[in-house]
């Protein structure tokens, strides 16, 4: 797997995208919401973290109609884990 300096040498770009997605994320949690993300020390799952700091490992299962196609998602919470220091 490759780390973030690995990849943001490959393609500067991309830091700039990261950095305006890290903004937009800090802005939503100050506006209340919800974010969810990938992050490089919890692989196994997808991170979901609140407002107020608490953060979640989650699952998300795909919800089908009768013909197969994807209708919704269900978000599991899998477990707590712990906050960012900030």
């Amino acid at each position: 797997m490759k780390t973030l300096e690995e990849i943001y040498e490959e393609d500067p770009t991309q830091r700039i995208i990261d950095e305006g997605a890290g903004y937009a994320a800090e802005q939503s949690l100050k506006d209340g919401y919800s974010i969810t993300y990938r992050d490089e020390e919890f692989t196994e799952y997808i991170v979901r973290e609140l407002p107020d700091g608490k953060r979640f490992y989650i699952d998300l299962e795909i919800i089908y109609n009768e013909n197969g196609i994807p209708i919704d998602t269900k978000t599991i919470i899998v477990k707590e884990i712990p906050a960012l220091k900030k």
